[in-house]
């Protein structure tokens, strides 16, 4: 950092403030980033990332709802099976169309999880049937049909419609 500000013409003595995520290598008292900056500018005063803080609160919050746990897990498996080969996914793509495809999670990013609903929302009707085309193609093994049964089922769930649509 205190190269690319150097490099940059920037001076390090008007720095007044500085905000990152709160790992130690960013905010470490002694050997984190901000000191290493408050070093040379003595203004250059250290705040946490807000952002960073409530990702944080709301990753907790939502670990403490078992039906919000079980909601995501549900969503990652719907991902994990699509992904798992280029047949399930190809198959999500024909019947999806135009609309957004099933993404992964991410355990640190909201965004990356609200993607994830939003196609989830806006394709509901395609990903149940690209899991039952799955599932009525008689060339593919026993377990791989079975498999997209058990989710569409888990999809016509009425707690993860309701879910899926607030």
């Amino acid at each position: 950092m205190l190269d690319f500000l150097e490099n940059h013409d920037i001076p390090i003595k008007d720095c007044r403030g500085q905000s990152y995520d709160n790992s130690s290598s960013m905010s470490g008292k002694y050997a984190g980033l901000s000191a290493k900056i408050k070093e040379k500018c003595e203004f250059a005063t250290f705040v946490p990332c807000a952002g960073h803080f409530l990702n944080m609160v709301d990753a907790h919050a939502a670990g403490c709802v078992s039906e919000a746990i079980s909601y995501f897990q549900m969503v990652q498996k719907l991902y994990n099976f699509f992904s798992s080969s280029t047949h399930p996914w190809n198959t999500l793509i024909e019947h999806s169309g135009s609309k957004k495809v099933l993404k992964c999670l991410s355990q640190t990013r909201w965004p990356a999880r609200a993607d994830a609903v939003s196609a989830l929302h806006e394709g509901h009707k395609q990903i149940i049937e690209a899991l039952m085309s799955i599932a009525e193609d008689a060339e593919q093994p026993r377990e791989t049909r079975h498999k997209p049964l058990g989710l569409s089922r888990k999809m016509g769930n009425p707690e993860f419609i309701i879910l899926t649509e607030i």
